[in-house]
């Protein structure tokens, strides 16, 4: 299971944020929110941390279609992981924090299971940036 995967692009900031965006939105994942100013005045003020841009997306890494998924309040939205773009040493990163454990939800032999299939989507959409 894929648990962290680093690059670096020849893109500015900005634009490797939105570029990310787009590419989970190609591959079905749902960014669900962005932390990027709260984050850099947070890091600054409570542990007096200084950095340069950084944004962390949150995305819902539920693909579909998988069949009979649970539709309880916590599975519903898939296994969650963190997209981190920030900027060091004048170079744009990227990273992919994937799933923290596996979802619980099995489909037998024949159908992957939503962690392997997020897994896929999230290192597709990594190397499309």
């Amino acid at each position: 299971m894929l648990s962290e995967m680093t690059r670096i692009v020849n893109l500015p900031y900005e634009q490797a944020v939105d570029k990310v965006t787009t590419a989970m939105e190609a591959e079905g994942l749902a960014v669900v929110t962005t932390a990027d100013v709260h984050v850099r005045e947070s890091l600054k003020e409570k542990l007096a941390v200084g950095i340069d841009d950084y944004a962390i997306l949150a995305v819902s890494a539920r693909p579909s279609p998988l069949p009979d998924l649970p539709t309880e309040q916590g599975v519903a939205a898939g296994p969650p992981c963190n997209i981190i773009v920030y900027t060091s040493d004048g170079q744009t990163r990227v990273s992919v924090l994937g799933p923290p454990q596996a979802s619980g939800v099995d489909h037998g032999d024949s159908t992957p299971s939503i962690d392997h299939v997020a897994d896929e989507k999230l290192e597709r959409a990594l190397y499309s940036v």
